[in-house]
């Protein structure tokens, strides 16, 4: 029964050694999103709560890989020193060992909450308030603060965030737009009473092209294509093979395959000895989009790209220029 028992629920290094402070469970392990997380039994269980911490496995290595004097976290070691973990309501950890010693890893303090805004009290308007559209649903731009480090801001249509509505509309940071309108309005500087002065309304495009509607009547457009960095598609393609030039070394790129599904192509340079090369990878779904715009097409046609395409070459900041089989040239820079 134990060997049997033992092949169904394999063990883990933490398995039955973290208990849980407040309601006495043991810890259990589960797969989350691609991560392994050890949280308390009992939430799994119906009719009961307990309010403890989780915490992801990765981060327990780390913590013990510390606590023990070692370089990274060894399993033999572990379990010849260390007998109970013990979780603390605030998330910090009581370890006591086998020699005796009992050792305390202390949880960092909560980053402070961000005060809410007072009650009635509305965010201030901004200059593109009511300006941006979607021109693949109609609906309106609304503006949000990005969660990465630099916390900019940026303009997403409003479908986005309704519940049954979908668009694949691109996002566009604020910082951005101002300076597209000032390429196409010949400014050097952004100036919000000139921009109140001349636009009527901006309309982002599928492609990311941005139609800006003057109040004279006039329309100008800024002609791009905006990758969405967000969105990944398993292709590969044999027609790229061959065809894909580094600028910055000479090599050739060719295909690998990245998490088993997704295909990319790379430098050759980059796995070459005595060669520098800071070509970027290009996905290959990715390539296709580039290729069909660059082509005037919708979507992708292998048979038409053989026809048209003699070469391509990738610069070093990713952008591309398309080299033709009838001559001339076409770039499609990176954003």
């Amino acid at each position: 029964m134990e060997r049997r028992e033992a092949m169904q629920n394999p063990t883990y290094p933490f398995t039955r050694k973290i208990k849980c402070g407040a309601c006495g469970m043991f810890f259990t392990r589960r797969i989350c999103k691609g991560d392994a997380k050890w949280f308390c039994r009992s939430k799994k269980e119906v009719g009961m709560t307990c309010k403890s911490c989780n915490y992801l496995e990765s981060e327990l290595y780390m913590i013990f890989a510390e606590m023990l004097g070692i370089d990274s976290f060894d399993n033999d070691v572990f379990e010849t020193s260390v007998k109970e973990i013990i979780s603390m309501p605030d998330g910090s950890l009581k370890v006591q060992m086998y020699s005796g010693e009992t050792k305390v890893w202390q949880m960092p303090p909560l980053p402070p909450k961000k005060p809410k805004p007072e009650p009635g009290r509305k965010r201030p308007k901004h200059i593109f308030d009511g300006k941006i559209f979607c021109g693949q649903c109609g609906r309106r731009y609304g503006r949000a603060v990005s969660e990465s480090r630099d916390r900019h801001l940026y303009w997403y249509c409003r479908a986005k965030s309704s519940h049954g509505v979908t668009c694949d509309s691109v996002n566009y940071p604020d910082s951005e737009i101002k300076k597209i309108f000032c390429g196409i309005m010949g400014q050097e500087t952004f100036d919000e009473g000139y921009f109140l002065k001349t636009v009527e309304r901006m309309v982002v495009q599928k492609t990311g092209s941005i139609d800006f509607h003057l109040k004279d009547g006039t329309v100008k457009t800024y002609e791009t294509l905006k990758l969405r960095n967000s969105v990944h598609r398993t292709t590969s393609t044999d027609e790229f093979t061959g065809k894909i030039k580094c600028a910055f070394c000479g090599n050739l790129y060719h295909r690998y395959t990245a998490y088993g599904k997704y295909v990319y192509w790379r430098c050759a340079g980059k796995s070459k000895v005595r060669t520098e090369c800071c070509g970027k990878d290009l996905a290959d779904f990715n390539i296709r989009t580039v290729s069909a715009y660059i082509m005037g097409m919708d979507e992708f046609d292998g048979a038409e790209f053989e026809k048209q395409i003699k070469g391509i070459m990738a610069l070093e900041d990713g952008s591309l220029v398309y080299e033709f089989k009838e001559g001339g040239t076409k770039r499609w820079q990176r954003t």
